[in-house]
């Protein structure tokens, strides 16, 4: 038995509520459950409970046992004072207050339907890709559809708090704050850790002082990314070397020990790549986060991302080799990936926190983005689960890695209705 299945069936009044006693024979009445507590202490504040004709207002304590409350030292928590029911699944042990008055105790173990217990250990017990895999196919569309937008607001939410982490670190610069979230999503997953290692290696302020000049951008970007330990004789490789030198000097520049991953990336995906794409999108759009913030169509947004490398990368994938030569644009698949986890994070919170309605064109770019294409949106395709967009695939990742991984089902709307199940 678990105590968060406790904690459902309570919440959810999912036991007989007739004939309710305590242990030592009160009669029990359940006027509210109360407001379930995220945080420590009680589990339910302010509910209100009829004990032998006497109306109770207070916390509610949940455990498996009631022999919990000691091994948990309840009785020297001052939070815990004020429980006025404690419910349990088996009653084994008479408890007391620190005044050695008997708190009120509701054994739920002969009052909850069996089939809720067996559903339940159904959904937890198993060790399948997620819990309710072979049961995914009797969720209803409305239930999905609906709880995927839950989801999706969820995300946002989430990120959200990454965002509001990096802007008072960076005393409020929100320009600052999007450069390094947007350097972060340039790397992906493979580069991921590293281009957000580059954005603390070379700070914003720096970029916009040097942003003018596209071999300065450059030159730091690689340098700071340590890609200039080269063999390459090159005129071109030879002026980074030069220039980041130098400003290395002016701008008091530590070096760097970041360690860039090409393994397991296609050569378009190369840091070299990305990191000369990025050069160029700062040096060409000066002011892209204020552009952002007023662009509310896919088209226009897109239209910002619009850039390719410097001439060198159109015949080198790194600096030791020339291949044949090719425009090196980013994709729109790349830059709908840019859109989905830098752009609308940081264009969601920015209107939160200024007090500004989204705009529905922003609402409505979300739902005009392609859904990703990975290992968890494949996966929920092969089950059945429809994946059309940006809004989809982003409200699964956060199913299974908020939800399905931690095995939170009775927090899932999924869970509850094949809880619920009869």
């Amino acid at each position: 038995m678990k105590e968060e299945f406790l904690q459902y069936v309570w919440k959810s009044r999912k036991f007989d509520q007739k004939k309710l006693k305590t242990s030592n024979g009160l009669n029990v009445e359940v006027l509210n459950v109360g407001i379930q507590n995220s945080n420590s202490g009680p589990d339910f504040f302010n509910a209100k409970i009829r004990i032998d004709n006497q109306l109770w207002a207070g916390n509610v304590e949940i455990q498996v046992r009631s022999s919990d409350w000691y091994l948990h030292q309840h009785q020297l928590d001052v939070n815990y004072d004020n429980v006025i029911l404690y419910v349990v699944w088996e009653d084994d042990a008479a408890i007391f207050d620190k005044n050695n008055c008997q708190i009120p105790t509701l054994e739920l173990k002969n009052k909850i339907d069996q089939k809720l217990e067996v559903n339940h250990k159904r959904l937890v017990n198993n060790q399948n890709w997620i819990p309710c895999e072979k049961n995914l196919s009797k969720v209803g569309d409305l239930t999905l559809i609906g709880f995927k937008e839950r989801l999706f607001v969820e995300r946002l939410e989430r990120k959200s708090i990454v965002i509001k982490a990096r802007l008072a670190k960076n005393k409020n610069n929100w320009q600052e704050t999007f450069y390094s979230l947007l350097l972060q999503s340039f790397g992906l997953k493979v580069n991921q850790e590293a281009f957000s290692l580059l954005s603390h290696e070379l700070p914003y302020d720096i970029v916009k002082k040097v942003r003018g000049n596209l071999l300065d951008l450059e030159s730091l970007l690689f340098g700071q990314a340590n890609l200039l330990g080269t063999n390459s004789q090159e005129f071109y490789t030879e002026q980074l070397r030069e220039r980041h030198k130098f400003l290395m000097k002016k701008y008091q520049l530590s070096e760097s020990s970041i360690k860039m991953n090409f393994f397991r990336l296609r050569p378009s995906g190369f840091p070299t790549i990305r990191l000369s794409q990025f050069a160029n999108l700062y040096h060409q759009q000066q002011h892209l986060f204020s552009k952002l913030i007023e662009t509310h169509s896919l088209i226009d947004i897109r239209k910002l991302f619009k850039i390719s490398t410097s001439e060198f990368w159109t015949i080198h994938y790194t600096f030791n080799k020339t291949t044949k030569k090719r425009i090196k644009q980013l994709s729109t698949t790349f830059i709908d990936s840019l859109i989905i986890n830098a752009v609308i994070p940081i264009k969601y919170w920015y209107s939160k926190t200024k007090g500004i309605a989204i705009n529905e064109d922003v609402l409505d770019c979300i739902a005009q983005l392609n859904a990703e294409k990975n290992n968890v949106v494949k996966r929920f395709e092969m089950l059945g689960v429809a994946v059309n967009t940006a809004v989809d695939s982003q409200s699964l990742l956060e199913l299974k890695s908020q939800y399905c991984d931690t095995k939170s089902c009775l927090k899932c709307n999924i869970g509850i209705q094949l809880l619920n199940e009869k």
